[in-house]
């Protein structure tokens, strides 16, 4: 077979493969499919991702503690909402082998400077709780957030990364 009839062949079979939707494909002990990689016996380990948005954030605050709540203004409120619109900035819980880190959005930091870090990140704890974060992690972001609220500039986010017992590693700005 010439060369170039061997690189028509590998195009054909890379069309082929580009052209489904979702599939598999074995070449030799090499495995790719839509969603894994498995090469001999090397498995990766994928992170997972717990989205969570302001509304959710608000809504819980609103239910779990009005008082808090009350402290937000509309004009803030609003601007919570819009940003979930906009898909703008992004406040999610990432776990993998080595523990999680949460990220808070700018306006989820501003929420909690004015109606307290602890009544924030209790409800962002408890929307995290309905994806199968246990009570641990929760208790440990609370106490992890009210103690660098104070460290975090206007308008600027937050990451925090814990270990698997739920210490704080390290933080830093978004």
């Amino acid at each position: 077979m010439s060369s170039f009839n061997k690189i028509v062949t590998l195009g054909a079979a890379l069309v082929m493969l580009g052209s489904t939707a979702v599939g598999t494909m074995t070449v030799g002990n090499i495995t790719a499919s839509a969603d894994t990689t498995n090469n001999g016996s090397e498995k990766v380990d994928k992170d997972e991702y717990l989205s969570i948005s302001n509304s959710e954030v608000l809504k819980v605050l609103k239910e779990s503690n009005p008082e808090a709540y009350a402290k937000i203004p509309e004009a803030e409120r609003s601007a919570m909402l819009r940003q979930d619109l906009l898909r703008q900035g992004g406040t999610y819980i990432k776990t993998n082998k080595n523990g999680f880190t949460v990220y808070f959005n700018s306006a989820i930091v501003k929420t909690a400077k004015i109606a307290g870090a602890s009544a924030v990140a209790w409800a962002i704890a408890s929307v995290a709780a309905s994806g199968g974060l246990t009570a641990g992690p929760a208790a440990a972001i609370s106490t992890a957030l009210g103690g660098v609220i104070g460290s975090i500039p206007d308008g600027r986010g937050v990451w925090m990364k814990f270990s698997k017992k739920g210490s704080l590693v390290t933080w830093g700005l978004q």
